[in-house]
């Protein structure tokens, strides 16, 4: 009984499969406005290339007493704004990374800006220019693939992102991404273990504790000595 619906589309074309109830009836399509065309129950229309804006298709059913019709009217509303895909992130480090995306199309005008926008997850998981907690860095360009470096992030911590464009009629964004920035350094500077070649560490390694002595009746020693691994150790011997 509805037989007026809207699809919202960033894309330029657009196929229509409709199917009739009644197997004996049959279906025209008309597209903005053009003449109608036989269509058969159950198959896909021609590729219909949309313009940007409201789109008409018609399909009118026509029983199979050939008087009863009912006309369907789709209005596919093609958005005007650039189509944006694909955020993507790279090179991700504890401070800074590689964001960046692709412009599928202008819309219905030229570029005027393009870049990524980004915020701590926790904050806004859905970053939109001028929104809470948000910085924009726009990359020049018009469509393609862009990416860019942004910097002043934080160690161990998610971030969402989007993509965007501009036009003269709005901009438009990519779905939301995260990343996650590096852990923070570790801050243990401390021996796990100390073995040597000869003699007794006095006292035992502690925690804490960064003097010791050692007896040993050898003319030569060696130490093995283990920390974190990420940190490093360097010896020295009487200065």
């Amino acid at each position: 009984g509805v037989t007026s619906y809207t699809v919202d589309a960033n894309f330029p074309s657009i196929t229509v499969t409709p199917t009739a109830a009644d197997s004996a009836g049959s279906i025209a399509l008309r597209f903005n406005g053009g003449a109608y065309a036989g269509l058969a129950s159950g198959s896909t229309s021609s590729s219909l290339a949309l313009n940007y804006g409201p789109n008409t298709v018609d399909l009118r059913v026509t029983a199979q007493d050939g008087v009863t019709v009912i006309t369907y009217t789709i209005t596919v509303n093609r958005d005007s704004r650039p189509e944006v895909a694909s955020p993507t992130y790279a090179a991700v480090m504890r401070e800074s990374a590689k964001l960046g995306g692709t412009v599928v199309s202008e819309g219905v005008s030229a570029i005027t800006e393009r870049g990524v926008v980004f915020s701590d997850n926790s904050v806004n998981a859905s970053p939109l220019i001028n929104g809470t907690g948000v910085t924009k860095v726009a990359v020049d360009g018009t469509t393609g693939i862009f990416n860019t470096g942004v910097t002043g992030l934080s160690a161990g911590k998610t971030y969402a992102f989007k993509a965007y464009a501009t036009n003269s009629a709005g901009t438009n964004y990519t779905s939301a991404a995260t990343f996650v920035t590096l852990p923070p350094l570790r801050t243990n500077a401390e021996l796990f273990s100390l073995a040597m070649s000869a003699g007794t560490l006095n006292p035992a390694l502690t925690s804490g504790v960064t003097s010791y002595t050692v007896d040993v009746g050898t003319s030569s020693i060696t130490f093995t000595p283990t920390a974190d691994p990420e940190g490093s150790i360097a010896l020295r011997f009487n200065g």
